[in-house]
């Protein structure tokens, strides 16, 4: 059975959407990895190496369901899984933060209170603030459509 058929009506509609706004942008790669990101448990306790015990752990579902996503939608899988780690790390450091924060990078020290410009480029903050509204909304229909594909 196609994965598309496991879909309801309103998350086909979302795919159609996504295909013609751009599935292989970068807004789209920000979406899809943050939801997959947030889906994953965090270790039990600080590790040596967050990348690693991902890598370990994780990265195997991960892949499944880029690959589930990207039979559906063309998607830029690499990106999404450089995402992927990158949140998935950010995350690990919210739980077991590391002490201080400081700014990491010229004008970001409103993000940097969160310590996120540790982990993504520029051209990936910018983006997340210019389009934050289309993250948002391309985050929830990709949550719904992850657990329409789960079943």
């Amino acid at each position: 059975m196609s994965s598309i058929t496991k879909l309801s009506s309103g998350s086909q509609t979302f795919i159609a959407k996504l295909a013609a706004e751009g599935s292989k942008s970068v807004t789209a790669s920000i979406a899809i990895a943050r939801v997959i990101a947030y889906s994953l448990p965090m270790p039990t306790s600080k590790v040596e190496d967050i990348n690693s015990y991902f890598n370990v752990t994780s990265k195997m579902a991960v892949n499944d369901f880029i690959y589930k996503l990207n039979e559906i939608v063309i998607i830029d899988a690499p990106m999404v899984l450089h995402y992927v780690q990158k949140f998935y790390a950010f995350r690990y450091d919210i739980v077991y933060p590391n002490g201080v924060v400081i700014a990491l990078k010229a004008n970001t020290g409103i993000v940097d209170f969160f310590g996120i410009s540790k982990y993504f480029d520029n051209i990936t903050l910018e983006t997340i603030a210019t389009c934050s509204a289309k993250i948002t909304e391309y985050s929830t229909k990709i949550n719904i459509i992850k657990d329409e594909l789960s079943k």
